[in-house]
């Protein structure tokens, strides 16, 4: 079967068989497979109907991504929404990350009448453990109309979580497997001190230990060739990496991926090969015109980063990390499928997302930071990464090096990440504050309904024997433990729980006490929402704090700079390694001591009620830099403020805005209620959206840049770039054909992602491998701003270190329909605005809430905010 001119896979016209018979399907290939083009197939059979279609990505950088290609291919007929950008919000084909779906779901699920199905790109993020909560949330309780294309990377478990969705869902997801590669890899080990190896190396190495034949330092050194002997020394620490990119060289296996799980180490390692000449003088010139050519379109500024870069990429090397500001990212990702790119340095998150495979994957090391120690890394991480290795219908296979850090690292261990079997997918159901909220109000007592649900109640279920079940949650008490009664003669007394059933009621009995933490404190009174519950239920992120601060008229007396700083304040966390400049405590005067006061109680309630994941306290430590920034100061000037990255400051102000979003939206949709018990609301809803015209500007303003990019493609810049010299369209390898050339797995972000969910600073470091205690990098070099071009070679400074970073983006919440007089109240009408415009908010302040009775009106998707990290945390 053929499909565009491509020769189809088995399994993927198995898929579309299914697919041709409106049936929900399931999907798990290797990396690069071809199961992009599976949604695709799903895209165009919507496209001839009159049906609509939501495609789901797990972060906005490939929401962004996908958005760019569905619509260089399909038009204004697709549009997108994530947590920073809302483009054609109408269109039959949508866009948006998982979150914002999950919140719509619960907003008003009704709006979803038309939409026949939806896409999930990654759905093994439902293992996730900070946001896999959201993908079951989602699936659980989309409305039953709805059909789901899942598409997965390769995991043991499959047909167990099919059947879990069948289930939940009531009618059948087929299964649809592949196991194999279109290009095959080859596996070598770097093991230091030795070279290139392979398992059976390790292995003899291992076993000369347990024979006390090495038993001392010195006896290691036995056994390595003289000419790498020396390397052992310390003074000659991470010289191996300069042999094994010489090796690479040689043997002609670039371009490569090299991911290194540190973003300050990614600017050093970089920095490091920036004397080596990768590019014949004819490649050289060709990306000298396409540098030339994106920075005229995104200006990134003029200072030390961009020009250092600007030299890597003429010599072709680049780095791509999360610290980075998204328009130099943006640079990076296209300079690479140019091909003119021979060795990238990269974070993980680069494995999870649009297709830019290489001929060569480097893993610098087998294991990284997780947030509390270093670990050796999951199979699955593993083949995530090393299936960015080989090109299809370039390359006939592809290369995967692992550096073992010899003798700590040994051959069990080395050989379980290689050639292990990816490890299964576990629930990760955790219902946040906003989600209990939403669910009481319609389930009321019968909430727990939702935790039966859960893909952890059905392994539970499945696995154990009838005997090993946990009772029904009528036999426990308020703790979620078993009541004691009188065992009954010739009746065996239940064995315990297993540990599918344990993760259950533990699940279960977190829920019952955050229920308890929300009654204290007025969110539930009577079997009902009070007004707290009804604005907390619509805040998807940091409920708690925002609501306790709108109702004690914390935000009455604050200025527009004060209510962004304040705003920062509840979401961030700053790290250690990194400078903030104190912000004078003149500047919020007692409105520190009142947001204090108001989240107090809800810190205090859930220690009293053990809360196993609480509400992080305030930290104003970026208010400097946000007051800064509110009054008008440029970019660069923020370096007299912090040390942290580009990339973190524009997150967190990215953040600041979004949450500002739905706090004004939240306010208007509850206007009825909200506006009696706080006289002050509307004030502080127009001061709010003021705030935001502040601070959404120049390098904050994320739909100006995918706007940017949008422009490129539909004014044929790649074109032009071929023109040029290039010979090869951006956003396409040279040479790509068959089946799996489109992009097929979503890049992680935690933001890592490049900018996805809001997560822990734990699980931030541990996404790049960074240790608490890293040293901060260098502040930024100040420049005049403007735009960097390379004519020729310039010095280069000393380095463009970077203080090690966190990862972790946020995203989206469930997008509100305005109600006001301008909107018409007809089901099928529109706003009259451009298709590609969002529409401009609505002019009279107290704008009523919708009438449910009428028929469900289209979806009007407006800017959505930054998850809900499901434990009140920054996830």
């Amino acid at each position: 079967m053929e499909y565009h001119g491509l020769t189809l896979d088995p399994f993927q016209v198995e898929a579309l068989h299914h697919l041709e018979a409106r049936a929900s399907i399931i999907v798990s290939a290797p990396t690069g497979s071809g199961k992009t083009l599976i949604a695709e197939y799903a895209i165009e059979q919507a496209l001839q109907g009159t049906r609509r279609l939501i495609y789901t990505a797990p972060i906005k950088a490939l929401s962004n991504q996908k958005f760019r290609d569905f619509s260089a291919r399909y038009g204004d007929r697709v549009g997108v929404v994530t947590g920073d950008v809302a483009i054609n919000p109408y269109a039959q084909v949508l866009i948006m990350t998982t979150e914002i779906f999950r919140n719509t779901v619960f907003d008003d699920a009704a709006r979803l009448h038309d939409v026949e199905y939806v896409i999930f790109d990654e759905v093994h993020f439902i293992d996730d453990n900070e946001r896999g909560t959201v993908w079951e949330e989602s699936l659980i309780f989309a409305p039953e109309h709805i059909r789901f294309v899942c598409l997965s990377a390769t995991v043991p478990n499959l047909r167990e979580f099919a059947a879990w969705l069948t289930s939940i869902r009531k009618t059948p997801f087929h299964t649809i497997v592949s196991d194999e590669r279109v290009v095959p890899l080859r596996h070598y080990l770097f093991i230091q001190g030795h070279g290139v190896g392979s398992l059976e190396d390790l292995r003899r190495y291992d076993q000369m230990i347990e024979s006390g034949q090495l038993a001392r330092w010195e006896d290691w050194r036995k056994i390595v060739p003289p000419e790498q002997a020396d390397l052992l020394s310390p003074r000659h620490a991470g010289r191996w990496r300069r042999d094994l990119i010489d090796h690479l060289v040689a043997e002609q296996r670039l371009p490569a991926l090299y991911f290194i799980f540190n973003r300050r180490e990614c600017n050093e390692r970089a920095m490091e090969n920036i004397g080596r000449e990768l590019l014949t003088p004819p490649e050289q010139e060709r990306i000298r015109e396409m540098w030339n050519g994106l920075v005229d379109r995104y200006s990134p500024p003029d200072d030390e980063t961009t020009r250092n870069l600007g030299t890597m990429i003429r010599r072709g090397i680049a780095y791509h990390h999360a610290g980075m500001l998204p328009t130099l990212k943006e640079i990076v990702e296209r300079s690479f499928t140019s091909g003119l790119v021979k060795l990238l340095f990269a974070t993980e998150t680069f494995a999870l997302g649009i297709n830019m495979p290489a001929r060569t994957v480097v893993l610098d090391t087998l294991h990284k930071f997780d947030g509390i120690r270093r670990s050796f890394l999951k199979s699955r991480d593993y083949m995530q990464m090393a299936g960015r290795a080989g090109r299809r219908g370039m390359d006939e296979e592809g290369f995967v090096y692992g550096n073992v850090e010899w003798p700590f690292a040994r051959h069990e261990q080395v050989e379980r990440i290689v050639l292990g079997a990816p490890e299964p997918l576990r629930s990760q159901f955790n219902l946040s504050y906003a989600t209990l909220l939403n669910l009481y109000q319609q389930l009321g007592e019968r909430i727990f309904e939702a935790c039966e649900k859960s893909f952890a109640n059905f392994t539970g279920e499945e696995k154990p024997p009838p005997s090993a079940r946990a009772p029904k949650p009528a036999d426990r008490d308020e703790t979620g433990r078993r009541r004691s009664r009188r065992k009954r003669p010739g009746v065996e007394r239940p064995a315990p729980p297993g540990p599918e059933e344990m993760q259950y009621w533990g699940m279960v009995d977190q829920v019952k006490r955050r229920l308890a933490v929300l009654r204290d404190l007025d969110y539930i009174r009577d079997g009902k929402l009070t007004a707290r519950g009804k604005f907390a239920s619509q805040v998807y992120g940091y409920e708690l704090p925002f609501t306790e601060m709108l109702f004690r008229g914390v935000f009455d007396h604050l200025s527009e700079e004060q209510i962004c700083v304040t705003v920062c304040a509840v979401l961030f966390e700053s790290k250690r390694s990194a400078y903030y400049r104190m912000l004078p405590n003149s500047v919020l005067g007692r409105s520190k001591r009142a947001a204090w006061s108001a989240l107090n109680p809800i810190l205090a309630r859930e220690a009293q009620h053990q809360v196993r994941e609480r509400t992080k306290g305030l930290d104003f430590r970026l208010g400097a830099a946000i007051h800064s920034w509110a009054r008008g100061a440029k970019f660069e000037a923020l370096e007299r403020d912090t040390s942290a990255t580009d990339g973190d400051i524009v997150r967190s102000v990215r953040q600041t805005v979004q949450f500002m979003r739905q706090i004004e939206r939240a306010i208007a949709w509850n206007d009825e209620e909200v506006g009696w018990v706080v006289p002050g609301a509307h004030a502080v809803r127009q001061r709010i959206d003021r705030a935001i015209r502040r601070i959404k500007r120049d390098v904050i303003d994320a739909e100006k840049q995918l706007r940017m990019s949008e422009e490129a493609e539909s004014e044929g810049t790649a074109a032009a770039l071929e023109g040029a010299g290039t010979g090869i369209s951006v956003g396409r390898l040279p040479g790509e054909a068959g089946a799996g050339g489109t992009t097929d797995e979503g890049r992680r972000a935690k933001e890592e992602g490049q900018e996805t969910e809001t997560e822990a600073p734990a699980n931030r470091r541990a996404r790049d491998g960074e240790p608490e205690d890293t040293p901060a990098g260098a502040r930024r070099a100040s420049g005049a701003s403007g735009f960097t071009r390379v004519e020729n070679d310039r010095a280069v400074g000393a380095g463009t270190g970077r203080s090690p970073e966190s990862s972790g983006a946020s995203e989206g919440t469930a997008f509100r329909r305005r109600s006001g007089p301008s909107e018409s109240r007809e089901a099928g009408t529109r706003p009259a605005a451009s298709p590609r415009t969002r529409p401009d908010p609505p002019s009279p302040p107290r704008p009523r809430p919708p009438d449910r009775s009428k028929s469900p009106p289209p979806i009007r998707w407006e800017d959505a905010v930054p998850p809900k990290r499901d434990s009140g945390k920054e996830p």
